[in-house]
């Protein structure tokens, strides 16, 4: 690839020879990374492109570049990956936004439960934190972050989706990790409760909305662990996109 720089220029387009970094991307690359004329660097539009670019000129403002090569999906993996994810401490929830995206989510929705107390979130903030995991692993596509919406919602959103999964330990509960090979379909809806866990009521909603019960082993995990692995065993059981 041109180089392991990753900047994000929302304008790519197939068939693009020149762009121009401005702001704060211009900034990071002249006067942060100090990279000069000629260099290579790659570009990520946040909506499934990438394309190789070279500096061509530097100035007060902007950097000029010359595109190359334009990759569909650069660097994603072939399913969509949803999370729905009890609200939690605004300090966990930024670590959350940060590895989910460097793991390959498609979509957080932040979900309202019966076992949250009232918790503040930074919405503009995550979406920041987000694009700049989207940059650090060199991604293309920028996950969608949703405000806070009822469990019931949700499920109405994700009824169109075969494999949806709940996670919560209990003894009937399979193993979310025996479960997963057996999955091939090309979305798939993980489900995590708040600190409290999810309410016997909201389980039995789930289930009666098709959400199959699964595990991650034993111990009890926070949420923001909890989701992280549900993430990575099933980006490890997903292909990501050949060049």
């Amino acid at each position: 690839m041109a180089g392991e720089h990753y900047f994000y220029f929302p304008y790519l387009a197939q068939g693009l020879a020149e762009a121009f970094l401005t702001g704060e991307e211009h900034h990071h690359l002249a006067k942060v990374l100090r990279l000069r004329q000629g260099q290579k660097i790659m570009l990520l539009d946040g909506k499934g492109l990438a394309a190789e670019a070279h500096i061509v000129r530097i100035t007060a403002q902007k950097t000029l570049l010359k595109t190359g090569n334009i990759y569909s999906n650069y660097n994603e993996l072939k399913r969509k990956i949803v999370l729905g994810i009890g609200l939690i401490r605004s300090s966990h929830l930024e670590w959350l936004v940060e590895k989910a995206v460097e793991l390959g989510v498609s979509e957080i929705r932040l979900l309202h439960t019966q076992n949250v107390s009232r918790q503040k979130f930074n919405l503009p903030r995550l979406e920041k934190i987000s694009l700049a995991a989207m940059k650090q692993c060199g991604r293309s596509r920028l996950p969608e972050l949703f405000s806070p919406e009822p469990l019931s919602s949700f499920i109405e959103y994700t009824k169109y989706i075969s494999s949806r999964f709940i996670f919560d330990k209990q003894n009937q509960s399979s193993s979310f990790a025996d479960v997963l090979p057996s999955i091939n379909t090309v979305e798939i809806a993980l489900l995590i409760g708040p600190e409290g866990g999810f309410s016997l009521e909201e389980l039995k909603l789930c289930q009666n909305n098709l959400f199959q019960t699964v595990m991650l082993g034993q111990r009890r995990l926070r949420t923001e662990t909890a989701a992280i692995m549900a993430i990575a065993l099933t980006a490890a059981n997903s292909k990501e996109e050949s060049l």
